[in-house]
């Protein structure tokens, strides 16, 4: 890593294309895990005093050190350029844990033949921490000063948004993700009266509500919500009229494994797919 410093002032401008929400880190932790070959994520929360702390663990290959240190904990980088299936390739996502403010970034991986822990304050200066980890695996824990809000609520919440519909890698099965005990995963269905269907390309489901809403997923992790379909085409400006709502409206939920999304993760690339 270079002067922590001046990394810490470029990664937090780039997880700032992640939007408002403190809590999109979640979204890129399961993305990362999912990559992993991981059969579960465990995301635990906690409060001690006057810090508060919320653990993403998954079972998946594991990291060696030397891995991290090439990616992981760097910008711009990634191992899974050439992966069509992975969710992430942009080397940035890990750095989105910066919009929770933690004082401390704790991460720690096994591989089949290393274990290493490493803890990174706030202005992420680096030392050397005491792995804890029992089987292969990564789990990332953040600290910060204890808030009003309750913590294990934030991380429900987030989790049931980003990753409710979240699949293994390279195949449709879920990838149970458990918060706090509880399991998130939901299935990839509307309330009746609804149709799915699927094509070559991507599977969906249409349903009626009070409002219009059109959500777009891709690899089972959120990507954007929006009021009607054509308002995927960022080059379409959709007037506020066709948005309201007159009495029961379309409700649709689209997914695909073939997007290609833009580095913000908020958006899909033009192409034959979207």
């Amino acid at each position: 890593m270079t002067e922590p410093s001046s990394f810490l002032a470029r990664a937090l401008a780039e997880a700032a294309r992640y939007g408002q929400d403190e809590w999109v880190f979640v979204r890129e932790l399961a993305q990362n895990a999912r990559d992993a070959g991981a059969g579960r994520v465990t995301v635990t929360t906690g409060a001690d005093g006057g810090e508060e702390w919320v653990s993403v663990a998954d079972d998946g290959a594991g990291m060696s050190f030397a891995h991290a240190r090439r990616f992981f904990f760097r910008l711009y980088a990634s191992s899974k350029e050439e992966d069509r299936d992975a969710a992430g390739r942009f080397g940035v996502g890990f750095w989105s844990v910066l919009r929770w403010q933690p004082t401390r970034i704790e991460v720690e991986s096994r591989t089949a033949t290393e274990v290493w822990a490493r803890s990174f304050t706030g202005e992420l200066v680096e030392r050397e921490a005491v792995p804890t980890l029992a089987s292969p695996g990564t789990r990332i824990t953040l600290r910060r000063p204890r808030r009003s809000v309750e913590v294990g609520a934030g991380a429900s919440a987030a989790l049931t948004r980003y990753c409710r519909f979240l699949r293994r890698a390279g195949r449709p099965a879920p990838l149970p993700v458990v918060c706090d005990g509880v399991e998130l995963n939901q299935p990839f269905t509307l309330d009746p009266p609804s149709l799915s269907f699927s094509t070559a390309d991507a599977e969906g489901v249409v349903g009626l509500g009070a409002d219009p809403r059109v959500e777009l997923w891709a690899r089972g992790l959120f990507v954007t919500e929006v009021a009607l379909l054509d308002e995927l085409d960022p080059d379409r400006s959709v007037p506020a009229a066709e948005r309201r709502a007159g009495g029961l409206a379309p409700v649709v939920l689209l997914h695909s494994d073939r997007l290609e999304l833009l580095l913000s993760r908020q958006a899909a690339r033009r192409g034959r797919e979207i």
